[in-house]
């Protein structure tokens, strides 16, 4: 652990699940949305870089060593719409520099780490490790979890499963106080205004 509340980047600077993903697949951004909105519901705190003020590369770092479980969403080549001209193979997961960077620190800490992927790549899951850099293939060592957001029901079993996955993780409790979920709340309601845009637009590309 790196941080405290106090002279965090993001608040309240601990968390319980730091999402993991790449914005260059569009429906990866779905799916976190739609994870981001279920784990909230479920009263956990959750890092998600869209609703961050700060989402620098110490940032990112900051809240995967200060987080109880990365819920990596991994995803292979897909169509950017905002660059259409790119490889697609270079939209993977595996494929982007701060993806791996924080898979990479998640190992390295032993931060638990939770992978996940849509429901239509399950069948890809074994050829998605293979490209991973050898360093970081032990990811295939954890059960992967599929999931479907067109479908309440069954986004809201994977949830489960993504709970119960990491529950050893959690067994002493919350990785963050009801004052730590009150300061996030907050934090929350505020960060529209206080945001940077340019800073945000300048970290997405890099994704």
């Amino acid at each position: 652990k790196i941080n405290t509340s106090e002279g965090c980047l993001n608040m309240p600077g601990r968390w319980d699940y730091m999402i993991s993903y790449t914005q260059r697949c569009p429906a990866a951004k779905v799916l976190v949305r739609d994870l981001y909105i279920a784990l909230r519901d479920r009263g956990y705190t959750v890092w998600l870089d869209i609703k961050m003020k700060c989402i620098s590369e110490a940032a990112m770092k900051e809240a995967v060593l200060n987080c109880t479980c990365v819920i990596v969403v991994v995803t292979g080549p897909c169509l950017d719409t905002q660059r259409p001209t790119v490889d697609q193979k270079e939209n993977a997961y595996y494929n982007r520099p701060y993806c791996l960077k924080e898979l990479q620190w998640a190992c390295d800490n032993n931060i638990c780490i939770q992978p996940v992927t849509l429901y239509e790549d399950r069948l890809n899951i074994g050829s998605f490790i293979d490209e991973f850099p050898d360093n970081l293939k032990s990811i295939g060592k954890i059960d992967f979890i599929s999931l479907i957001t067109e479908n309440v029901g069954y986004l809201k079993e994977g949830v489960n499963q993504i709970t119960s996955g990491t529950g050893k993780c959690l067994e002493n409790g919350k990785n963050t106080t009801s004052e730590d979920v009150k300061m996030y709340d907050l934090f929350l309601s505020h960060k529209q205004n206080d945001i940077n845009p340019d800073t945000n637009v300048s970290m997405r590309g890099l994704a």
